[in-house]
């Protein structure tokens, strides 16, 4: 693959250069679109990798248990029925996931099968939170966007979103109900709208997936178990404590 090299500048040339760089660089943006952007974050992802680089071993672990729960979202991503279209994509930067559609049914499905691998990772002790969105993006590949569904979702995601849970956007949320009855998804509260995190333990449903031997099983007494741990581990910690206070709530509730 050719690589773009930049040339030696000089005075007469320079001004020039700038400008073809420039168009290079946002020339190619296709328009804005309306898209339901996804961002999703790993909470103590850096601190988790902090604590243990002190140990190789203890690191080694932690990378291999990371490199399993995301290897697990992307085999789920590629045999969704929702991925056979060209319009919606699923990525990854760093301890970050994000998906996007411009179908409010596409991201319905895309929810529950987030919902199964959520419980997947919780069982694994990675807790994720979030933020849903909707609004424009522009895209010149798949994976470089900018627009404010992107802002949006990203907000949500690190000043509402302050529990394990995926904070949804008034707009999408109408959507949704408007598609059809699922309500049985979203929980809101205080005028806030967040998908339920235990939700596929209340309704057994069809994960949207080709392949059903694919999805793994999910246990839920190491998810409990480890939402305790958790709550032990952060009794002095006020900024994580209440967090798994709340999803052992949530687990209560989905459980009864």
């Amino acid at each position: 693959m050719a690589r773009y090299i930049n040339p030696i500048p000089n005075l007469e040339s320079d001004k020039e250069t700038k400008s073809k760089i420039d168009r290079e660089a946002v020339g190619d943006y296709k328009d804005q679109e309306i898209k339901y952007f996804v961002f999703i974050d790993a909470l103590g992802f850096k601190q988790a990798f902090f604590d243990n680089g002190k140990s190789e071993k203890s690191s080694k672990e932690l990378s291999e248990k990371y490199s399993d729960v995301f290897y697990y979202y992307f085999e789920l991503m590629n045999d969704a029925n929702f991925m056979m279209t060209n319009e919606c994509y699923a990525g990854q930067t760093s301890d970050s996931l994000y998906f996007y559609t411009s179908r409010a049914d596409w991201l319905v499905d895309f929810i529950i099968l987030f919902s199964h691998f959520n419980m997947y990772a919780m069982e694994k002790n990675i807790f994720f939170r979030g933020g849903i969105a909707k609004g424009g993006l522009s895209y010149k590949e798949n994976y470089q966007f900018y627009g404010d569904s992107v802002i949006k979702a990203y907000l949500l995601e690190s000043e509402i979103a302050k529990n394990p849970i995926i904070s949804v956007d008034q707009s999408t949320f109408e959507d949704i109900i408007k598609i059809g009855d699922y309500k049985w998804l979203i929980r809101t509260e205080h005028e806030r709208h967040y998908i339920k995190p235990f939700v596929i333990l209340e309704e057994e449903r069809h994960l949207p997936v080709r392949n059903k031997e694919l999805i793994r099983e999910v246990k839920k007494e190491l998810i409990i178990e480890n939402i305790k741990s958790n709550k032990r581990n952060f009794e002095y910690d006020n900024g994580n404590f209440g967090k798994f206070v709340f999803l052992e709530k949530e687990f209560a509730i989905s459980d009864e």
